[in-house]
């Protein structure tokens, strides 16, 4: 257990340096949403009594809007309708404030879909490919830490950055949250979770901890697939970097307009990096459950780091 906690240890030291920088821009990512959050503040936020008006006008729209749509333009419209309606009968208010809710919506929202993965991804994609680069492998492997420890040593020191980041931004919206309308200003002590075939209202802080362990799953299977890039790159510095970018931000798009006619893309790990989606009514695509999301992302964890392990340990220390 020595050996692994200065395997980990020693991988947070190679990465002290370009961990400053990415503390300097991801507080300066932090300052620009204060900013946008006091620049976008409304000037009166609904209160339990009047947000029902609003809500209902765009309740309505949405319903027409499902009447003229097809395919699954009109299956995402109808679910976004009933979970807008199962918001009036639990009477919570999407527009509320306060810190709980801030947390509640920021957990599952664009910003953690796409900066986790990207601060991951500045973090680790020449974990291996640097090494063997420089020729700077032959030690570590020749080391009596051993090759398995070596590696999940790498992974866990990437995946407790990506916790680090995580908490600390959901600090900081705690924080803004708080300074925005107090404790949880306007909003149900309850949240709605909407799920394939059924649907329930739970208590929001059992939401928030559902919402975190998902991330933890999130970050879990992205450290998994840029390792094991990283390695399979691992003379390559510039490809481990560009191959991990288009398998994380850009295969998604690029697949998407070919997963209804081949459902076998729908499975792709990166489409269901958002998988929280599923229990807001948010998620982007017509098929899929949430614990098919969740197994499919608990696979790709195990898989990636599987393989990088089987190679990893039959790497020749002269190659």
């Amino acid at each position: 257990m020595a050996m692994f906690r200065g395997a980990v240890f020693n991988e947070f030291v190679k990465l002290k340096g370009r961990l400053m920088v990415l503390v300097c821009l991801f507080t300066a990512m932090l300052i620009g949403l204060v900013i946008l959050q006091e620049t976008a503040r409304p000037e009166n936020t609904p209160t339990p009594s009047d947000w029902t008006v609003p809500h209902l006008e765009t309740l309505e729209r949405i319903k027409m809007a499902s009447l003229e749509a097809k395919g699954e333009e009109r299956v995402l419209l109808e679910r976004k309708a009933h979970f807008m309606e199962l918001q009036l009968q639990a009477q919570t208010n999407p527009e509320a404030g306060g810190a709980i809710h801030w947390v509640s919506m920021e957990l599952h929202g664009g910003f953690l879909r796409y900066a986790l993965p990207l601060l991951m991804l500045f973090l680790g994609s020449d974990l291996f490919s640097k090494e063997f680069a420089s020729k700077t492998i032959k030690s570590p492997l020749l080391s009596p830490i051993g090759r398995t420890k070596l590696a999940i040593g790498k992974w866990t020191a990437l995946w407790l950055m990506a916790q680090f980041f995580l908490f600390i931004y959901i600090a900081v919206v705690f924080g803004i949250g708080l300074a925005d309308g107090g404790w949880n200003e306007g909003a149900s002590s309850q949240v709605i979770v909407y799920g394939a075939n059924q649907s329930a209202v739970i208590p929001i802080h059992l939401f928030i901890l559902i919402a975190l362990a998902g991330q933890m799953i999130v970050t879990a299977a992205c450290a998994s697939i840029i390792l094991l890039v990283s390695y399979l790159l691992r003379h390559s510095v510039s490809m481990s970097v560009v191959i991990s970018v288009a398998v994380l931000f850009v295969a998604e798009f690029m697949l998407s307009g070919y997963s209804n006619r081949i459902p076998l893309l729908s499975m792709f790990p990166t489409r269901h990096f958002a998988f929280l989606d599923h229990l807001t009514a948010d998620w982007k695509h017509a098929s899929g459950s949430f614990f098919e999301s969740l197994l499919i992302l608990t696979a790709t964890y195990a898989v990636c780091l599987t393989l990088l392990l089987v190679l990893f340990r039959k790497q020749d220390v002269h190659a």
